[in-house]
């Protein structure tokens, strides 16, 4: 059973200290807004709290997991993954977007909900991540673009793309892009022309196309590369 933490007002993050059990925690917020329904998942690691301050992946989910139900969160993605491993290197935040809704959609709510997260597990402002899967992916490119100077680093997932109005804004962000070579859903096409964009405007992504897969490429998150390759950047002041 998940956890519940409810936040009204300024919560000290200390409160959690001495909570060692790695975890998602159903975080219920005061914020909301078209694109973000009040409860969120976060993973906290077992070290938190301890000496140094966590690094904090932000994770949009696809279109198949909008709803107003954060057990849904735990289907796949990194908030699986960590609750899985136990051992996890970042504070993974999961907000949920809700029915018929698109994260581009978001009115700002959701970088108000980094910035709450952040402050109340008392992350490294340096080192905060944004990854999202189809509908997800297409929403991390998205919000990479519309908050370059936020982010470390952006990977996004056989998502939906925009390039004409999307790139200019990554221009400068490290981006590892990933997308399945027979996806059907949200054709590659999507990607190859965001990174041809890119490349236009003077970006360098990684771009891996997952041989013989289609839309569902959720076990590429099982990847450890891909986490330290995250940890690798910072973002740029």
């Amino acid at each position: 059973m998940l956890r519940r933490t409810f936040l009204f007002g300024s919560v000290s993050a200390s409160i959690f200290a001495n909570d060692d059990a790695a975890r998602n925690i159903v975080h219920r917020s005061e914020i909301s807004g078209p694109a973000l329904q009040p409860e969120s998942l976060i993973f906290v690691p077992e070290e938190h709290g301890r000496k140094k301050k966590l690094p904090l992946l932000l994770w949009l989910h696809g279109a198949s997991l909008r709803g107003a139900d954060t057990s849904m969160l735990m289907r796949y993605g990194p908030p699986a993954v960590a609750e899985k491993r136990g051992e996890f290197p970042f504070v993974v935040l999961s907000p949920q977007c809700p029915p018929g809704r698109l994260w581009t959609e978001d009115d700002g709510s959701l970088i108000k909900l980094v910035d709450e997260a952040m402050g109340m597990y008392d992350t490294d402002p340096k080192h905060v991540y944004l990854t999202g899967l189809s509908m997800g992916g297409g929403g991390a490119w998205w919000m990479g673009s519309q908050y370059p100077h936020r982010f470390g680093a952006v990977v996004p997932m056989c998502g939906p793309t925009q390039p004409k109005d999307w790139a200019a804004g990554l221009r400068k962000m490290p981006i590892w892009v990933f997308h399945g070579e027979k996806d059907k859903v949200v054709p590659i096409k999507r990607s190859k022309d965001m990174v041809k964009a890119l490349r236009q405007v003077g970006n360098k992504p990684k771009f891996t196309i997952v041989k013989g897969k289609g839309h569902d490429i959720t076990a590429m998150y099982n990847d450890n590369h891909i986490y330290d390759w995250m940890l690798s950047k910072k973002v740029k002041s």
